[in-house]
């Protein structure tokens, strides 16, 4: 049975009724997600002996994977595709690489507070900044807005899609799927490392 969803200005795109859906997957944990380093870019793998969890979800026969390409995002999606006995189709793409951090990448958290106060409230980055040396705001989001496109209006949305990610970057595309404002809800998502979320 076929129905809309309703979108922005009163646009609507047509997908099938309990049958498909959007999932979100965070890489696996780093040795910098342990040591609390801001990593953006770097391309660092995932720790030994991770786990997917994907506790009581039903997928679909067919899964669109569309996966970072950076290194603990594809491990991840390996780990995943190894535990899971149904057929994949990956695709890798750029545009999901996490927010180039700048001269933040490869500082601990600690320290980046304190040499870069400016760009920090309460601990966390202030999204809507652009990192020192770092990707604009508006240049993620316009990568998050072809990431959204390329799934809602393209021939992709053929059974249940899982993005491999990072935080980062899932929290501004989460945003823009579910068409929510990004400064009223930035400081209340976090994505778990390797942890599953419906999304849509």
């Amino acid at each position: 049975m076929l129905y809309f969803l309703k979108i922005m200005m009163g646009l609507s795109i047509m997908i099938y009724k309990n049958e498909n859906h959007i999932y979100f997957l965070r890489h696996c944990k780093t040795i910098n997600n342990i040591q609390n380093i801001i990593t953006g870019q770097m391309d660092i793998p995932i720790l030994n002996n991770q786990k997917v969890e994907v506790d009581r979800i039903d997928f679909n026969e067919n899964i669109q994977i569309l996966c970072s390409p950076l290194v603990r995002c594809k491990e991840t999606v390996a780990i995943f595709a190894k535990e899971k006995s149904i057929y994949f189709n990956i695709q890798v793409i750029n545009e999901l690489s996490e927010r180039n951090m700048g001269d933040l990448e490869g500082v601990s958290r600690d320290n980046a507070l304190l040499k870069f106060p400016e760009y920090f409230c309460d601990g966390k980055f202030i999204f809507y900044l652009t990192p020192p040396g770092g990707e604009s705001y508006k240049h993620i989001c316009e990568r998050a807005q072809f990431i959204s496109d390329k799934i809602l209006f393209h021939d992709i949305y053929i059974g249940d899609v899982v993005i491999c990610s990072h935080n980062h970057f899932l929290k501004i595309l989460y945003c823009y799927l579910r068409k929510n404002s990004i400064e009223e809800n930035w400081y209340k998502l976090n994505f778990q490392n390797g942890k599953l979320y419906k999304v849509l």
